[in-house]
């Protein structure tokens, strides 16, 4: 079995020692524990924005002991993502070798305008959608303005390919990429796919306001939590202590047929649901 932990996790078990001796013991009954670039972005730019005081070595340090340097890594060429040996502090190197920092925080700050007035636009016009979060996840993907958006994302993919940014970034999507109910299987072994795919979901649920963060300080947060959902789809089980990550991600998941199970972890809990969770099957 293979579980993933959500950023958060890492940092709260330098608080929590009784996490650390959780993970030492699941790894004992063969439980393995993978982490993605999307950990070591965020370690780079809590590094950065701390002008060289956040103490990166030691979350690095932790990630590889947790993990046993097992990471998921995204296969650009038309292939999906793979566990791979590598140490924290390589990958570290790799990440900052191509600085995203201003990038994530230029898209963060625009998609949590951008956001934040069609969601009012939206309460302007119908009322239900004030209580969106609230609703069963096979109820948001029905609403008849969710699925009108989502038949608009696939009107424009012909275009993606032709947007600046993708060519810069040299990736392409697939001409034929529909978003429909079901896809994963489709897409799986198809990681620019994938990744477009889920990006798009979360993105619808935040517009609709479904769990969205409407304070700006977490609109950078916001795209590692993605990317984390991305990575996580090749573990069992992904814990995290964020209620409104744990929601979209689920949203998502079930939307698309992933069978990873979302697991959402009060902060004075972790360890005990680590533990239950390792005794359940997925």
């Amino acid at each position: 079995m293979i579980f993933y932990l959500d950023h958060n996790i890492y940092l709260y078990s330098f608080k929590d020692y009784s996490i650390e001796k959780v993970i030492k013991e699941l790894k004992a009954k063969s439980i393995e524990f993978i982490y993605s670039y999307a950990h070591i972005e965020e370690i780079y730019t809590a590094w950065k924005e701390s002008q060289g005081k956040y103490d990166r070595k030691s979350i690095l340090d932790r990630i590889s002991e947790f993990t046993d340097d097992l990471a998921c890594k995204p296969i650009l060429e038309n292939r999906g993502l793979i566990i791979m040996s590598e140490n924290p502090i390589s990958c570290y190197s790799r990440v900052n070798g191509i600085d995203t920092v201003e990038l994530i925080k230029s898209d963060g700050e625009f998609y949590y305008k951008r956001n934040k007035d069609f969601y009012k636009q939206l309460l302007d016009k119908d009322k239900e959608y004030m209580n969106i979060s609230n609703y069963d996840y096979n109820k948001i993907w029905n609403l008849d303005a969710i699925k009108l958006n989502i038949e608009k994302i696939n009107r424009d993919i012909k275009n993606v390919n032709k947007i600046d940014r993708m060519k810069q970034l040299n990736r392409q999507i697939s001409n034929d990429l529909k978003i429909e109910q079901g896809i994963y299987n489709k897409i799986k072994e198809k990681f620019i796919d994938l990744e477009y795919v889920i990006e798009k979901l979360f993105d619808t649920l935040e517009k609709f306001g479904f769990n969205a963060d409407r304070e700006p300080k977490k609109a950078n947060s916001r795209i590692y939590d993605t990317t984390h959902a991305i990575c996580a789809t090749k573990s069992d089980k992904i814990f995290t202590a964020d209620k409104k990550f744990a929601k979209k991600c689920e949203a998502v998941y079930r939307y698309m047929g992933i069978n990873t199970k979302v697991v959402c972890c009060p902060i004075e809990e972790i360890s005990k649901i680590l533990l239950s969770e390792s005794e359940s099957v997925c």
